[in-house]
């Protein structure tokens, strides 16, 4: 199951009401296990079927008895031109929405195709969709990177839309940090050596 980040800007507006976050995680997929719908130690899923075409959404009900629907409702095909969306409560507090979909439904939203980056600048956009302030700290001394040259390759990565003048990924940059190995930033990696 391949995972993008989008705005939900880009959304059909009911479901970005529904989601309540600037940015959601959708799911490329074709099926869905629906998991349980009951509490468990504060914590619990609700799922809603929502339609892209018109301002539907219905709530996934699981009326089997105790205790069956303690456990998994079962999979289930995700309809053409529908969403699958997971909110609920985890450990007392809201949890992080996801939407499910099929690929040919959301390809409007889908990423642009990956420009073509140099070896630093991969380097430093797997620092930015993975690494806190610290961690960048800690990239820029394994690799003996001033952080004048830092910002320098920041700003090509903000003028190519992938992050922000002040240093963090944008939606499409965390979509392709998340396609670059991560041994990228090993120093101990053959790969972390640029070529």
């Amino acid at each position: 199951m391949r995972t993008i980040r989008v705005e939900t800007s880009k959304l059909p507006p009911h479901i970005a009401a529904h989601v309540g976050a600037k940015e959601v995680e959708i799911h490329l997929t074709d099926r869905i296990t629906i998991g349980s719908q009951q509490w468990s130690e504060g914590s619990r899923d609700v799922y809603h079927v929502a339609s892209l075409d018109h301002p539907v959404i219905h709530r996934v009900e699981d009326f089997r008895p105790w205790p069956q629907n303690m456990g998994a409702l079962g999979e289930s095909e995700i309809m053409p031109r529908h969403v699958i969306i997971k909110t609920g409560t985890f450990c007392g507090k809201t949890a992080t929405p996801f939407v499910y979909a099929r690929e040919s439904d959301v390809s409007p939203v889908l990423p642009k195709p990956v420009p073509e980056l140099s070896h630093e600048q991969k380097q430093v956009l797997y620092c930015l969709g993975a690494f806190n302030s610290s961690g960048r700290k800690r990239y820029r001394d394994d690799f003996r990177m001033s952080k004048d040259r830092w910002d320098e390759v920041v700003q090509s990565l903000a003028a190519l839309g992938l992050a922000t003048s002040r240093g963090s990924a944008t939606v499409e940059g965390k979509n392709i940090s998340r396609t670059i190995d991560s041994m990228i930033v090993n120093p101990y990696s053959e790969l972390s050596k640029a070529r």
